[in-house]
């Protein structure tokens, strides 16, 4: 039986369950587009609600490689990192539109560059932050990070693959 963790089932480690800060969805709010449902799966305290403001957030304590809402139009949050490449690999199956906070070197990793640089239906946009993005521990933002994280956006935005520096 699969450990619970927020009452949904959990297949990562307790010690990868590190919560956004308010300046991180800060970076990557401007590119979704508010008139879509966004699907936020990794519930963690439910926090993310918080940071976003918009009434189409749909952020509930399920089994994300298990369950989907019925109707979404775009995911994005934060993963836990010990299963990123399960979560992008689920992502890409899913075939719409996702945003993920990854470490900086997820995109030297062969499993990245077999599930999304060599696959002609998706486009990479990375929003590399002015600052390095703080999580929050136990209701406690964290100081300096260890993990340099970007924003990944597949097929959120139009064109080619891109690279935003924020500033």
């Amino acid at each position: 039986m699969a450990r619970v963790v927020n009452g949904a089932p959990a297949r990562f480690n307790t010690h990868d369950n590190y919560v956004t800060s308010k300046e991180g969805w800060e970076v990557v709010k401007k590119y979704l587009p508010e008139n879509l449902k966004i699907w936020c799966p990794f519930y963690h305290g439910g926090e993310v609600t918080d940071n976003f403001n918009y009434e189409n957030i749909i952020h509930a304590k399920k089994d994300f490689f298990t369950w989907q809402p019925e109707e979404w139009d775009i995911i994005c949050d934060n993963p836990p990192y010990s299963i990123k490449k399960n979560v992008i690999k689920r992502c890409v199956e899913l075939g719409k539109p996702f945003g993920l906070l990854l470490p900086m070197d997820v995109i030297e990793r062969q499993y990245f560059r077999t599930l999304v640089v060599e696959n002609p239906n998706v486009r990479i946009t990375i929003v590399i932050p002015k600052n390095r993005i703080k999580f929050v521990k136990d209701n406690k933002v964290g100081g300096s990070n260890p993990i340099v994280t970007y924003w990944y956006l597949f097929n959120i935005l139009d064109g080619d693959n891109n690279i935003i520096f924020e500033t």
